[in-house]
């Protein structure tokens, strides 16, 4: 939105659930801009792509998504097995 804090903060509640439930449906301007140089490029690929091969997705050509997720309950498996040598 690229307003000062201050003045965002002086909105009534009524426009921020309105901003809040557009934001909740539409991407961001920088992700609808990599979602469409990514549809971009997946098309030119799709066009220069040797005879036979599968034409690409767009999700191809997308930066990682989420790259720091959680590993369910904070532990992976050589984690746990770390513990276990720490602990005998």
């Amino acid at each position: 939105m690229r307003r000062p804090v201050h003045e965002v903060m002086a909105w009534p509640l009524w426009v921020t659930r309105v901003y809040a439930e557009f934001l909740g449906r539409e991407p961001l301007p920088e992700e609808r801009i990599e979602l469409g140089l990514a549809q971009l490029t997946a098309n030119y690929v799709a066009v220069h792509r040797a005879p036979g091969s599968p034409a690409p997705r767009p999700a191809d050509f997308l930066l990682a998504r989420d790259a720091w997720r959680d590993a369910g309950d904070g532990y992976t498996e050589t984690d746990l097995a770390i513990m276990r040598q720490l602990l005998k």
